[in-house]
């Protein structure tokens, strides 16, 4: 594994990381498992990142430790390889965090 401490963020080609990400979750890394909110790129939210499951949540709206990452493979010839990931993960966490602050802007840098 090239991971081998920390956590993992998947973030895609057309999202960038909130510019408030590090501060709202500095101090939760005890946490397997972290989701936020995420919002459209007009505004307006888009997923809570609360329902971990296939629609409910996106793959730049958790982080996952890489002790609970390395348990799973993400299919990436799947549309909806990230919701059964974030599943499986959040499944194995032994401790999770939600926070309500969004954290993630789906397709920002798409016209």
């Amino acid at each position: 594994s090239i991971v081998d401490k920390g956590h993992i963020y998947f973030n895609d080609d057309d999202t960038c990381i909130h510019p408030d990400l590090w501060e709202n979750i500095k101090n939760c890394g005890h946490n397997d498992f972290i989701s936020f909110p995420q919002l459209h790129k007009q505004g307006g939210h888009r997923i809570e990142g609360n329902v971990i499951d296939v629609g409910g949540i996106d793959s730049h709206n958790f982080i996952v430790s890489h002790e609970i990452a390395k348990n799973f493979q993400f299919n990436i010839n799947q549309y909806e390889a990230d919701g059964i990931f974030a599943k499986d993960c959040y499944g194995l966490a032994r401790s999770r965090f939600y926070t309500p602050t969004p954290l993630s802007v789906y397709n920002l840098l798409r016209d």
